[in-house]
């Protein structure tokens, strides 16, 4: 093979993999020799192995979990309706059984 197309090799290969540290590329091509140690490999494959090797390491990671949400704060004008409101609810309001009957029409 001609230096000009080993140097066009290597220059293939780094711009394929050059988004992944040189460890990741190593155990990569380790695997997939140990995998299939008579077959070529090239860089697409060591890009897929080292994708489902960090696929494996995320998953093996605890799952986080959802922190609580914020509980609503109450503005001092929102209280301040709330108890308007409930406050003429409760004006109107039967006290007792005996004025829930009298309000209705019936009879005690």
């Amino acid at each position: 093979m001609s230096d000009a197309l080993k140097d066009r090799l290597v220059s293939d290969w780094m711009e394929a993999l050059k988004d992944y540290s040189l460890e990741e590329i190593q155990t990569a091509i380790k695997q997939i020799q140990a995998d299939k140690p008579k077959d070529a490999t090239n860089e697409e494959v060591v890009a897929k192995r080292i994708v489902a090797n960090r696929g494996r390491k995320l998953r093996m990671l605890p799952k986080a979990t959802q922190p609580a949400p914020e509980p609503e704060t109450v503005t001092p004008e929102q209280k301040a309706k709330t108890e308007e409101i409930l406050n003429s609810f409760l004006k109107r309001a039967p006290r007792n059984h005996a004025e829930s009957v009298k309000q209705a029409g019936g009879e005690q």
